[in-house]
């Protein structure tokens, strides 16, 4: 995962919603957005938005899944910059979203250990009758390490920065939340 892809990303300028799409022509957008839970603890929201031109099958190549798992990643970097106080809870709601996380952080460990304090929190809730599969290991929580030499972010229209962790050039778009709908 440590190729140098061209990532896009879209934001509010509170930094609480993001936007990205993957695929040759997009197919897959993304909406990644943060919901205040308790005391300081933010959990990140994944959001599918299937954009199909034609009816063809999709199928995505490795450096569309590179640019999934990436781009939730500068997310990740990105809000816990902006809010270095907030602890962000990644708890995934389906059996994908427990793969994405779990790739994430056990694939990227050292380094996002360099800007994270990484914790898992033990799986609370009871598998549903229905599943027949066994509840796994609950979240990931992360809390940013403070770094007193890091930059500060910009309110910018755009903001153009560089990722810690993967060490590249990172473009972010910042949209008003009225009109993500409208963005491509």
């Amino acid at each position: 995962m440590h190729s140098q892809i061209g990532i896009f990303l879209q934001a509010t300028p509170d930094f609480n919603s993001f936007l990205f799409a993957i695929g040759a022509k997009n197919e897959l957008r993304v909406g990644l957005s943060f919901a205040h839970s308790k005391d300081d603890v933010f959990d990140l929201i994944i959001e599918r938005r299937y954009e199909f031109e034609s009816s063809e099958p999709v199928s995505f190549t490795t450096e569309d899944i590179d640019m999934f798992l990436h781009s939730i990643t500068y997310v990740l970097e990105l809000y816990t910059g902006k809010y270095t106080d907030r602890i962000v809870r990644c708890e995934a709601a389906d059996q994908i979203q427990e793969s994405v996380f779990r790739i994430i952080f056990r694939h990227n460990k050292d380094l996002m250990g360099t800007l994270f304090s990484i914790q898992q929190e033990e799986n609370k809730k009871q598998p549903r009758p229905s599943s027949k599969r066994k509840a796994e290991g609950g979240a990931f929580l992360l809390k940013r390490i403070q770094n007193k030499d890091a930059a500060p972010f910009l309110a910018e229209q755009m903001i153009t920065t560089y990722s810690q962790i993967f060490r590249n050039p990172l473009l972010v778009r910042l949209y008003e939340a009225s009109s993500q709908s409208n963005t491509n």
